[in-house]
């Protein structure tokens, strides 16, 4: 057993294979380039959720929808937004 342990150990200890340094540059940049991106992107999303939380409480059958056990903001907005208004669901 201590000897698979240390076999494995001299496996993800070795350095690994290093690209170029202008790869590795470019690749750096590439992945910056792209964390920005995806910030952007997650705070976008989070801008549209407050936004939507912002109209589905201001709806007039918020109070009536929101009551309901399981259905959130996203759900409750989109609820409303199919239906239109209580008095379609009945």
């Amino acid at each position: 057993m201590e000897d698979e342990a240390e076999r494995l150990g001299v496996i993800f200890c070795r350095p690994v294979m290093l690209l170029d340094p202008r790869v590795e540059a470019a690749e750096a940049l590439r992945i910056e380039h792209l964390v920005t991106v995806l910030d952007q992107a997650v705070r976008r999303a989070d801008d549209l959720e407050q936004e939507l939380g912002d109209r589905y409480a201001a709806h007039p059958f918020h109070w009536v929808v929101s009551r309901v056990p399981g259905i959130g903001t996203v759900l409750g907005a989109y609820l409303l937004a199919e239906v239109g208004g209580i008095h379609r669901m009945g």
